[in-house]
């Protein structure tokens, strides 16, 4: 009796399990390019296998690009296979391009496959993700803003970076390496942080420039920043400087010419002679 009532369920669990047998799989994705950059065209194939004992068809797939950076080239989101037989493969083929405003990370594009079983009018959809890495070096300028740097004297020195590329800058920072020529008065690493596409920053420095140096001086510095895939970056940058000593800046007339001396001494020759005045009119007056 027992066996009886084993065999029938056992049959009916088998049956389940064949009619949910998905019909359609996708076999394997594969891309012309691992990584793409900005205004790339990349191929993405999409390998379907009817997996069911049934033929099936009209096979539509599609690719959801919307809020994605991503067009596409030469195709549309669409792809249509009018059939695929029982254990066979047909490919899903996309052209696509990298828009600009693309930043490096790894995107997700939703995939909606649709089809029908051999004979029956039921539409079936499922829906899957694949994946396309974008990157892009991030491009750092960095100039020089006005300066006038003298010799032997406090100087203040504002450099600018700019952010020229198309990717956004994280952990952004700023190392002056020493020199035999200034010495520094303030810190020499500067953290400036996150540097957006199209963006700059200015970091400013007090430093005393060497009575002995010569007439041009190079500043040697490293910058250190990642990209939104967090790939560190270490860069090397020497930016030359003209240097004067304040005679000289004065002849050019970089600076105006400063008489606080010599109207210091005019001062305190006007109060020599006041007081000398005053003794001798007192010497005067008891004669």
């Amino acid at each position: 009796m027992n066996n009886q009532i084993i065999i029938p369920i056992i049959f009916i669990l088998i049956v389940i399990s064949i009619n949910t047998v998905q019909a359609l799989i996708i076999e394997s994705v594969t891309t012309d390019k691992l990584e793409v950059t900005h205004g790339d065209i990349t191929e993405i194939e999409i390998s379907l296998k009817n997996n069911g004992d049934v033929d099936i068809e009209r096979i539509s797939v599609n690719l959801d690009l919307a809020n994605l950076p991503f067009a596409p080239f030469d195709s549309s989101t669409d792809f249509s296979i009018d059939e695929i037989r029982e254990d066979k493969i047909k490919n899903a083929r996309f052209k696509l391009i990298v828009l600009n405003d693309a930043q490096p990370t790894i995107y997700k594009i939703p995939i909606k496959i649709s089809y029908s079983e051999e004979d029956s009018s039921e539409i079936i959809t499922k829906t899957s993700l694949i994946s396309l890495k974008v990157v892009s070096k991030p491009i750092l300028g960095i100039n020089k803003e006005k300066y006038l740097l003298l010799k032997g004297e406090v100087n203040d020195l504002s450099i600018k970076i700019v952010n020229k590329g198309l990717s956004n800058v994280r952990f952004l920072e700023l190392e002056i390496q020493p020199s035999n020529n200034f010495q520094l008065l303030t810190t020499n690493k500067v953290y400036i942080g996150d540097l957006d596409s199209d963006d700059f920053d200015s970091v400013t420095m007090n430093l005393v420039i060497s009575e002995n140096s010569p007439n041009r001086i190079n500043v040697p510095l490293v910058m250190k920043y990642k990209d939104p895939l967090n790939k560190e970056y270490i860069e090397n940058v020497s930016l030359q400087f003209e240097v004067y000593e304040r005679k000289k800046a004065i002849e050019l007339g970089l600076i105006k010419k400063s008489y606080t001396k010599e109207i210091l001494i005019l001062i305190i020759i006007l109060i020599v002679f006041y007081f000398l005045y005053k003794y001798i009119k007192r010497r005067l007056k008891k004669q």
